[in-house]
């Protein structure tokens, strides 16, 4: 997962002395925009891009395309603070009973989440990154995951948001697919 960045080389050394960890660059990359990689405070991996010809995602929330992100972790007031105070995110508290969630928005957007792993979550599951991309129907993506390589996590399951799949690829990587609610309709 990479996060815009206007200046990588500025925002690493903010991140750097806000207890991330530098794992590779500042480089850049065939002229498509500058990168580095952290660990950040709760140690998950992400990586920063400052926009060279790659400008980032050119299509969302259509099947086939990036639809959220989100860090969970078992520090997620340590991991809010970081990338609040990084990218200067506007905060909006979602959490409920048993559920620490922060999503994170830019100039009113929302742009990513942060939550806090339950307590039904052992203490050696790593702080990580999950990007979901849309599908069409959660239940033929389910069925896909196994022919590709990967296996089925969860699901498929209902949310507020739509259909979820949670898929594992072949070298452990994971990924949320998701078949978006309808819009609702307001009269």
């Amino acid at each position: 997962m990479y996060l815009a960045a206007d200046d990588v080389t500025l925002a690493v050394g903010h991140a750097v002395a806000a207890g991330a960890q530098l794992l590779a660059g500042p480089m850049t990359v065939l002229g498509l925009g500058d990168v580095a990689v952290l660990a950040d405070p709760a140690g998950a991996v992400v990586g920063l891009h400052q926009p060279g010809a790659h400008t980032g995602w050119d299509v969302t929330d259509e099947p086939g395309a990036f639809v959220w992100a989100e860090q969970m972790s078992h520090r997620p007031d340590l991991s809010r603070r970081f990338y609040t105070d990084l990218f200067g995110y506007e905060q909006t508290d979602m959490s409920a009973p048993d559920f620490t969630y922060t999503s994170l928005a830019v100039g009113g957007t929302p742009a990513v989440g942060v939550g806090g792993y339950g307590a039904g979550v052992g203490a050696d599951v790593p702080a990580a990154w999950t990007w979901y991309v849309a599908v069409t129907d959660a239940e033929e993506a389910a069925r896909r995951v196994p022919e590709v390589g990967g296996a089925v996590v969860s699901g498929p399951e209902d949310t507020p948001y739509g259909r979820l799949v949670l898929a594992q690829g072949p070298a452990g990587e994971v990924v949320a697919l998701l078949e978006q609610a309808p819009p609702e309709v307001v009269a």
